[in-house]
């Protein structure tokens, strides 16, 4: 995107003041995002993404739907096809390195995930953008393009557990909530070692469990039951079929971890697969 012509976009539209002077610095994107920092000389921060205009649209709708959640980036702009968006910039750290996981996801729980919403917005499950008939399928799915990628690292007994695991979701009857969709460490930022954001929502419908378990699982630190029945406890969306197979929630998503850590943080494997040892024993 041309960042100068947006700049001069939200200010001709009065989005951003005119009586002030802008500087813009580009940040770290994702794989298909570009993101710019815009600041003028009384510290005012704002931040521009651009995507593709689905991932937009639901990102967008994210933000608004939880614009009153403090974790959340405040929106200010949806270009009316979706080329980009505009939010509030959240002060503080990534990347943090050892964090305590269970200070972490009670914070997240309390100010984020106990305020998810049911949506009617979107006919389908899994990626807001690209939407499945079934959560099953959505993640029938997942677990299929995770096996590609552990194919040479994880037995078939390890990938046959997993499908077996997910045979329990095929006749759920859930509820779609509106979720994050990519809640882990990589997108939250911290001021100290105190949670203060989570941003680069990446929308799922489905249940506020999917979200818990991502972040459980996001970081190799403190894989262990203690801390994900902690967590657990404190969610107030929750039934009967996540308080008995909460274990084998989180073996789903740990697997799809797995892929994630070969892909982009292969350093990580060793750790992981001894997390992994551990919950396949568990389920």
């Amino acid at each position: 995107m041309n960042i100068d012509v947006i700049l001069d976009e939200l200010i001709s539209k009065g989005i951003l003041p005119a009586d002030v002077k802008w500087q813009v610095s580009h940040l770290q994107g994702g794989t298909v995002s570009e993101l710019y920092l815009i600041q003028n000389t009384v510290g005012e921060k704002i931040v521009v993404k651009s995507n593709v205009p689905a991932l937009i649209d639901a990102e967008g709708e994210f933000l608004k739907i939880y614009e009153e959640i403090d974790l959340v980036p405040n929106i200010m702009y949806v270009e009316k096809t979706h080329k980009y968006l505009v939010y509030s910039f959240i002060e503080g750290e990534t990347n943090l390195g050892v964090i305590d996981k269970k200070q972490m996801l009670k914070l997240l729980v309390e100010g984020l995930i106990n305020h998810y919403k049911i949506t009617k917005k979107y006919n389908g499950w899994g990626w807001a953008d690209d939407l499945s008939s079934s959560w099953f399928d959505f993640m029938e799915t997942r677990v299929e393009e995770s096996s590609i990628l552990l194919a040479d690292y994880l037995g078939e007994d390890d990938f046959k557990l997993v499908q077996d695991l997910i045979q329990n979701q095929s006749n759920l009857n859930l509820k779609p909530f509106l979720l994050h969709g990519d809640c882990g460490v990589h997108n939250f930022i911290f001021n100290g070692k105190e949670l203060k954001g989570v941003i680069d929502a990446s929308p799922v419908i489905g249940h506020p469990m999917y979200d818990l378990v991502y972040a459980f699982c996001s970081s190799a630190d403190d894989l262990s039951k203690e801390t994900i029945d902690y967590a657990f406890s404190l969610m107030n969306i929750k039934d009967e079929y996540l308080a008995n197979n909460l274990y084998k929630e989180v073996a789903i998503g740990l697997y799809f971890r797995l892929a994630t850590c070969l892909k982009h943080h292969p350093e990580d494997w060793p750790i992981y697969k001894k997390g992994w040892d551990y919950w396949k024993a568990i389920v």
